[in-house]
């Protein structure tokens, strides 16, 4: 893994709460893919347990970030976001991108201007996000994230206008049957680049 997609990795699993417990040695916390519960695991021993081990105690830190959580601060421009699940890289090259793995945190992130942002995670895009007026970048962590649109969905990802720049690499798309731009619509005066992109099962119609 590369250090972004571990950092990413360890964002996500703050927010969703493992090793919210301080475990004796040799004992680690872990999200169950098929059931989504935590579980622990001692990798010396090979035994895995889906209850804290005998010794394991409050996380004092982990319990005094979570009562005084605060907005997340884009740690270069000083942005505020009210998004609870847009989080931002704090060092490093990609200092001040946005880390999102969902729909919902990446539509805010994009309400951004001059937004950088990381997609960690394979995506169902719902509806399209509308880029106005603005300037964003996206990429994918760690190869190229899924984006995809319900099978019935008739959609575009993102609906480019109003003198808006957009710029998407390392993404693959898939879906984005629009009968008006396909899988992004970029109307006159706004602009798309697209670097390491790939669109599977797109069309778009040019109307006139």
């Amino acid at each position: 893994l590369t250090s972004l997609a571990v950092w990413a990795l360890i964002c996500i699993a703050a927010r969703s709460g493992v090793d919210s417990l301080a475990l004796p040695e040799g004992w680690t916390a872990h999200v169950d893919e098929k059931s989504g519960k935590q579980y622990y695991a001692n990798r010396a021993t090979g035994a895995t347990s889906w209850q804290p081990p005998p010794g394991s105690k409050p996380d004092e830190a982990a319990t005094a970030a979570s009562t005084s959580a605060q907005p997340a601060v884009n740690p270069t421009s000083g942005e505020v976001s009210e998004a609870a699940d847009v989080l931002y890289v704090s060092e490093g090259a990609d200092a001040g991108w946005a880390l999102v793995d969902s729909f919902a945190a990446l539509r805010k992130a994009c309400a951004v201007n001059n937004a950088r942002v990381i997609i960690t995670a394979d995506l169902v895009f719902d509806n399209h996000i509308l880029i106005s007026g603005k300037k964003v970048t996206i990429k994918g962590a760690a190869g190229s994230s899924r984006l995809r649109t319900h099978e019935s969905d008739a959609t575009n990802f993102f609906k480019v206008t109003n003198n808006a720049e957009l710029t998407v690499s390392d993404l693959y798309f898939v879906g984005g049957k629009s009968d008006h731009g396909g899988a992004i619509s970029v109307e006159s005066h706004s602009s798309l680049v697209a670097v390491r992109v790939e669109f599977h099962n797109c069309f778009a119609k040019i109307d006139g």
